[in-house]
């Protein structure tokens, strides 16, 4: 018989709005130059097996996916190696900071936001990118955060920032500056975010798991919004 707590905890679920936050995966997915291809591999039928199954070949990197502070520092934490509390992100702002191609996010974009970052809070960027998947330039043109608003990010001692485009870098980064100034301070990253358009607070939860990857330097996450 459940408690009186419990049901209660059950209610309040109910009444989120769960928004899936994450890409699909297929073998047509849009992928970082030097990305290994997706493959799905048929590894077993119904009508030979008695079961069906797939085996897959992919990139830890591929689509809605986290990067683990050992993606860009040598000797720092893998993602099986990160605290599980902080893929469940209870205090997420979001920021509607639209930009086209190859512009950067600035503190003063931030700052002009007018949102109270806290240590331990995360930052979702919707810079309406997500809307240019299905173009050329995507992977090759796509905005991100300037250095100087990842220091400013960092120095609020933040859980993660997470982004609609493909890299939290802009395109015109071949450094990936802000990748080893936010890795370095522990603050895990969140790439191809999509569907932010869906939302329409400023703050909500965010639930982004990864899989349990030994050694791994990231790896695809189902991401899901809760409202």
């Amino acid at each position: 018989m459940y408690s009186s707590e419990i049901i209660k905890k059950e209610m309040q679920f109910e009444n989120n709005m769960i928004i899936d936050l994450s890409q699909s995966i297929n073998s047509n997915i849009k992928l970082y130059p030097g990305s290994p291809n997706v493959y799905f591999l048929k590894w077993s039928k119904y009508s030979i097996d008695g079961y069906d199954s797939e085996a897959i070949f992919l990139s830890t990197h591929t689509g809605t996916h986290i990067d683990a502070p050992s993606h860009f520092i040598e000797g720092a934490a893998p993602i099986d190696n990160i605290d599980v509390n902080r893929f469940v992100m209870k205090n997420v702002h979001l920021l509607k900071i639209f930009k086209s191609s190859n512009q950067l996010i600035t503190i003063e974009d931030i700052i002009n936001s007018d949102i109270d970052i806290k240590e331990n809070d995360s930052i979702v960027f919707s810079t309406g990118w997500e809307h240019n998947y299905n173009s050329d330039n995507y992977i090759n043109a796509n905005p991100g955060l300037s250095p100087e608003a990842a220091i400013y990010l960092s120095n609020k001692k933040i859980n993660a920032v997470a982004i609609d485009s493909p890299s939290i870098d802009s395109a015109m980064e071949s450094e990936f500056p802000v990748h080893k100034i936010l890795l370095k301070n522990d603050i895990i990253i969140i790439e191809n975010i999509c569907n932010l358009a869906q939302i329409d607070k400023k703050k909500f939860k965010l639930i982004a798991i990864p899989l349990k990857l030994l050694g791994a330097s990231g790896s695809p996450v189902r991401a899901l919004a809760i409202i």
